[in-house]
């Protein structure tokens, strides 16, 4: 029975040590625990603030620096013949899917439904196809990636599908620039 006592007097002054580290090991263990959903969440970050005065700015995915691409140059536009038929006086269904296009990758990089996703791409198919564009390499891959989104299941549509995702798209969005470009030979990208 001394054995007890003396063992018990022993540790009666790391009490509150141990309580006090009760906490800190409860968040420890709830992080390690949750920590592929708080990294998936610390991935897709756009900015965080403190008050109104500290404000932090991330990337919002790996895709953004990969897709990230030198200015044009002025000196040699890639040249891509379009369609013969192509409308190009539809400058609003041009502008529209151009947005439309973009608005599709930042909604994939944000990490929004498939119902999203797929609204996007049925927008940018429908202007391409006003313009006259659905036939050429990118209007036909971007009318495939609306046949494949639209038949995934949303589970499908993980962190790294939507890194591949966005930057196919931005092969396509490429593909369409091109289009534009070789149509107006003295089209400067810069001032």
């Amino acid at each position: 029975m001394s054995y007890w006592r003396e063992l018990v007097s022993l540790l009666i002054p790391f009490v509150p040590l141990l309580t006090a580290l009760v906490w800190p090991v409860t968040i420890l263990i709830i992080l390690f625990w949750f920590r592929q959903g708080i990294r998936g969440l610390i991935q897709s970050l756009a900015e965080a603030s403190i008050g109104n005065k500290l404000v932090f700015k991330f990337w919002q995915a790996r895709t953004d620096l990969l897709s990230a691409e030198p200015l044009p140059s002025a000196d040699t536009p890639k040249q891509i013949a379009a369609p013969s038929d192509a409308k190009w006086q539809n400058v609003a269904d041009m502008f529209w899917l151009g947005s439309d296009l973009e608005w599709t990758v930042q909604t994939s990089l944000r990490g929004a439904p498939k119902e999203r996703i797929v609204h996007g791409l049925k927008q940018a198919t429908h202007h391409s196809s006003q313009v006259g564009l659905a036939n050429t390499a990118p209007g036909q891959r971007l009318a495939g990636f609306k046949t494949q989104v639209d038949g995934m299941p949303e589970s499908a549509l993980d962190r790294q599908w939507r890194d591949n995702f966005v930057e196919q798209m931005n092969a396509v969005i490429r593909g369409f620039s091109d289009l534009a470009r070789g149509h107006q030979p003295d089209f400067r990208p810069g001032p």
